[in-house]
């Protein structure tokens, strides 16, 4: 019988990650909190739009490198280094394309592209680029050494904010504070990367970055999907109700996406596991996916519990008594947690197998379910539909996934044990 990946080892490598996700989660969630206190809804509500599509457009930019680079370190590619260089030479070009579509839809919706804009979407695109070196430690196993980059970067950015939050600084000082820090970021990164033996030059080989985007492509087209119906829910909410309703939902839906850090700290590892395994043995047996999905229910279980039982309680120590009114959200959107973890799991399990394709399909489905419910919905049941929209996706997914999983000839099937 083959053996299976073991949850302890999973926990190990992946504890990690959840610090790291904690720290980079932690940094947002303040400086959120802080706007949410200190903003008016109105004023708030187009912060969070500034987030949301900066977060949107940068997802369209990352052409799946991200976990492209940890799939090849953990494989031990020999190209590793000329593919690195080439696809960092296009980003640092890309950006210009960014920024450029990034006025164009501010004034698209007759809004003004501030300082705060600006600073909130190159941000956003340089945490991106960090995430690229991040993974491909995670790759080579060295989770402790991107921690400890992480760990340094974040803490700089804590004292930063720390500071501008008591001296009361404007909301663009804290822009600027989260800028230096992801720049910070991202130079500690690419040193410990280089100490795997790769040395960083700045090019821009077309043949090479073909070759790359042929496999990441796909994969980054389905994350751009998954990005969209993540965050399209909070526009078409802002474009169909307005503002102050885009505040109570995203506070909620903000707590909702918690358990996801949760989910990274067992499915980084198993994405580099099962990644190394396919690429020695040729297959993965099914048993593989067992004993991470029931500790993911499991989590998700007690998550749905406590979100129901006290909801407000999360919600007012977060983001002040204002937004008590939001816990009927955030209990009814826990249901869609099993879902959400889950078709990362299997998500996860078709990209290690090479199989980008099928998961840039599921996702687009799931976009195209999760617009069209929220186009029809909104106006005829307000946040309601928002809701039912984001919990009939995760599930609807999660089934295309594990029919793709079910079907393919590289899962062995046996007796499932614990």
């Amino acid at each position: 019988m083959t053996k299976t990946v073991s949850i302890r080892s999973l926990l190990t490598k992946g504890q990690y990650s959840f610090y790291i996700a904690l720290a980079e989660k932690g940094v947002f969630f303040i400086i959120f909190m802080y706007f949410a206190r200190t903003l008016n809804v109105a004023e708030y509500g187009m912060v969070m739009i500034s987030f949301t599509f900066a977060n949107i457009l940068s997802s369209f930019f990352e052409f799946g490198f991200a976990p492209y680079f940890q799939r090849e370190a953990a494989t031990h590619s020999n190209s590793i280094e000329e593919e690195l260089n080439s696809v960092l030479g296009f980003k640092v070009v890309a950006f210009f394309l960014y920024g450029l579509l990034t006025v164009l839809y501010f004034t698209f919706i007759g809004t003004d592209t501030p300082l705060s804009v600006a600073l909130v979407a190159t941000t956003i695109y340089v945490f991106g680029i960090s995430g690229i070196f991040s993974r491909t430690l995670f790759g080579f196993n060295q989770y402790v050494e991107s921690f400890k980059s992480l760990l340094v970067t974040k803490i700089i950015i804590f004292f930063v904010v720390g500071i501008f939050i008591i001296v009361k600084a404007s909301f663009e000082f804290l822009l600027l504070a989260l800028l230096g820090g992801a720049v910070l970021q991202t130079i500690s990164l690419m040193s410990n990367v280089s100490h795997n033996g790769i040395i960083f030059k700045l090019t821009l080989k077309a043949k090479i970055l073909k070759r790359v985007i042929k496999s990441s492509l796909p994969i980054g087209i389905g994350l751009s999907f998954v990005w969209i119906y993540d965050k399209a829910d909070v526009i078409l909410i802002q474009r169909i109700i307005g503002n102050e309703a885009v505040s109570f939902y995203a506070v909620a839906y903000s707590l909702y996406k918690i358990p996801q850090v949760i989910a990274g700290v067992i499915l980084l590892p198993f994405f580099t596991e099962i990644s190394n395994r396919y690429a020695t043995e040729g297959s993965l047996s099914m048993n593989e996916l067992f004993k991470p999905a029931v500790l993911l229910v499991s989590v998700s279980g007690v998550i749905i519990l406590a979100y129901n039982c006290i909801p407000e309680i999360f919600l007012s120590l977060a983001y002040g008594n204002l937004y008590k009114r939001s816990g009927w959200i955030l209990s009814v959107l826990s249901f869609a947690l099993p879902g959400l973890l889950l078709n990362s799991l299997t998500g996860n399990t078709l990209n290690a197998l090479r199989k980008e394709w099928k998961v840039m399909n599921s996702t687009f489905f799931a976009f195209l379910l999760n617009i069209g419910l929220n186009v029809i919905l909104l106006p005829r049941l307000g946040i309601v539909g928002a809701v039912i929209a984001t919990i009939c996706t995760e599930y609807f997914m999660l089934c295309i996934q594990i029919y793709y999983i079910q079907i393919s000839p590289d899962i062995k099937r046996q007796k499932n044990t614990l």
